[in-house]
């Protein structure tokens, strides 16, 4: 039993160490408030990116997702760099894929995640979960309007754009 426990070890350890090589050192979170007059809905998106700025004491919010704090509207970084698209499971929101997108954050990636109106823990309307069209509509429109911020665009790579999600979140992406 001991000698496959250590194998494990020995095995898994360069992979350690070698995942934290490339790691970014802060990340910095923001909320958009983002609008959708075609379709009359809210589509609140959180950013997630890595920042040169240092975490404030007034940054630690405590979330169950999280895997580390984040810099509150901490500047953006330099240089373009891929985004993922985040889509939630029903009854989610955008932060329960928070742990996923430190992740990402954490390699380099600039993660937004949306929150699907009418569809979310704390905005529940059934009729709105009986349209799964608009999830890939919500997400649409949040990358556009990413791609067309003028502080976004210059660090979104555009060819290098990706989406993840949990759940019903996965199934209409």
């Amino acid at each position: 039993m001991n000698k496959y426990l250590i194998l494990a070890f020995l095995l898994f350890f360069p992979w350690v160490i070698f995942a934290q090589s490339n790691r970014v050192g802060n990340i910095g979170q923001r909320t958009l408030q983002l609008q959708d007059e075609s379709r009359h809905r809210p589509i609140v998106t959180e950013v997630w990116y890595p920042t040169p700025d240092s975490l404030q004491k007034s940054d630690k919010v405590f979330s169950p997702f999280i895997r580390r704090y984040t810099v509150r509207n901490g500047r953006l970084p330099t240089g373009k760099r891929p985004l993922i698209m985040l889509s939630h499971g029903t009854g989610g929101g955008r932060l329960t894929l928070e742990w996923l997108a430190q992740g990402l954050v954490q390699n380099g990636f600039i993660v937004a995640a949306v929150d699907h109106w009418g569809n979310t823990y704390e905005n529940k309307i059934p009729l709105e979960f009986l349209k799964p069209w608009e999830r890939p509509l919500d997400i649409s429109f949040a990358l556009t309007a990413l791609l067309q911020n003028s502080e976004f665009s210059k660090v979104i790579d555009p060819q290098k754009i990706g989406a993840a999600g949990f759940s019903f979140g996965v199934i209409r992406l």
